[in-house]
């Protein structure tokens, strides 16, 4: 009888130790699981730093741009609208002068 239970507590006692080693290599695998993934995540904190550096380096380029714009592109723009407003009103007169000895003609031709 107590061979029996000697036999029944070592089988016991394999199952045990064959069930921790399945546990520790397990948890060996969740352990490098993780440590992946906290490289994964420290990939992607320099990925988004490089991002915020790039969105910097953006906002800068677009402040240049607009003060660009504003200082140097809008006076000449306006400068060409003034001087087609003035080149219109001259052609209005021009034209007004054109008809005016267009009327004159006709009255001598008739």
């Amino acid at each position: 009888m107590e061979d029996k239970i000697f036999e029944l507590m070592e089988k016991m006692y394999i199952e045990f130790n064959q069930r921790f080693d399945t546990i520790e290599k397990d948890i060996t695998d969740i352990k490098g699981d993780v440590a992946g993934l906290k490289g994964d995540v420290g990939g992607l904190k320099g990925d988004v730093a490089g991002l915020k550096g790039d969105v910097t380096g953006i906002k800068g380029g677009l402040k240049k741009t607009n003060a660009m714009i504003e200082h140097e592109i809008m006076p000449k723009i306006e400068a060409l609208f003034d001087g087609q407003i003035q080149n219109s009103q001259q052609l209005e007169r021009i034209e007004a002068k054109v008809s005016k000895h267009e009327d004159i003609i006709m009255r001598k031709i008739k």
